[in-house]
């Protein structure tokens, strides 16, 4: 399987130190930068003071059962997607979830797959929000003006997703020197197509040099 490699930022806050580990390891393996928490009190303090790109939450914690949680994280906005990990037959868990806000569930046991196919997705959505957010000329926290001031109107999803598509592919290329044939790799498409859409944008590569 081909390795993801959006770097996103996950909080995994799970009790079982075991479980935990096997997570971390499969999502480092694929290109994630994973932060733990055994406990909720853990992952609240985190999130005080850090912003991640998707949260994994085991849906019973040594506090207890996590809804409430999921519901406070909400409250608070934090904008994360929450992918909610469910007993292996606990789909009403599993539903409770994302009527209370959660994005995904996984159920147990946990199929690497499938762990890194929901982790990438959530990832990808989370950011996606938070550009959503600057195109609509949110301000940010620490005062600076809006990212896109000239938008006037919230985006539609589509025009959001193109300007995410745009800025990391932009990003691919100034890892790889401007080099398509190697961003085109990277990015698992093929070279013609990404040229092509390159084209569209404006892009010049004898500009760059």
């Amino acid at each position: 399987m081909k390795k993801n490699t959006s770097g996103g930022k996950v909080l995994v806050i799970e009790g079982d130190a075991g479980t935990a580990r096997v997570i971390r390891q499969i999502l480092s393996d694929h290109g994630e930068t994973v932060i733990l928490a055994e406990t909720v009190a853990a992952a609240r303090s985190h999130l005080d003071t850090n912003e991640v790109d998707a949260i994994l939450l085991e849906s019973v914690m040594p506090e207890g059962e996590s809804f409430p949680f999921v519901e406070e994280l909400g409250a608070r906005g934090v904008h994360a997607p929450i992918v909610l990990i469910t007993g292996e037959a606990d789909l009403e868990s599993a539903s409770r979830a994302i009527a209370s806000g959660a994005y995904d569930f996984l159920e147990k046991p946990l199929g690497l797959e499938r762990v890194v196919l929901t982790t990438t997705r959530a990832v990808e959505s989370g950011r996606l929000l938070k550009l959503v957010d600057e195109l609509r000329g949110k301000p940010r926290e620490t005062g600076e003006e809006p990212a896109f001031p000239g938008w006037n109107q919230p985006p539609t999803l589509r025009e959001a997703r193109q300007e995410w598509e745009k800025r990391f592919i932009f990003e691919t290329l100034e890892q790889v020197d401007g080099a398509i044939a190697i961003a085109a790799e990277r990015l698992g498409v093929e070279k013609s197509g990404l040229y092509r859409k390159l084209r569209t944008w404006g892009w010049n590569s004898e500009a760059r040099r």
